[in-house]
């Protein structure tokens, strides 16, 4: 239980960073998308926050791996 609630902490605190495909991202945009900053915001500042998200969903999945591998075996 304490894990889970660790792991549910967690994944909260994640979900509101600024990144694509997170409330975070979608505040961003929704902000962006009201004002004039959003004709300022390259496309290539974009792709570089979605590879910083996908790839901390990777080293998060890579972690659960590591962590349920021995109890799997």
């Amino acid at each position: 239980v304490p894990l889970l609630g660790l792991v549910a902490a967690k994944t909260a605190a994640f979900n509101l960073l600024p990144l694509p495909g997170s409330n975070g991202g979608f505040l961003l945009q929704a902000l962006f998308e009201r004002t004039a900053l959003a004709r300022r915001w390259p496309p290539q500042a974009t792709q570089a926050a979605l590879l910083l998200f996908l790839g901390s969903m990777l080293s998060w999945l890579l972690a659960l791996a590591i962590y349920l591998g021995p109890l799997l075996v």
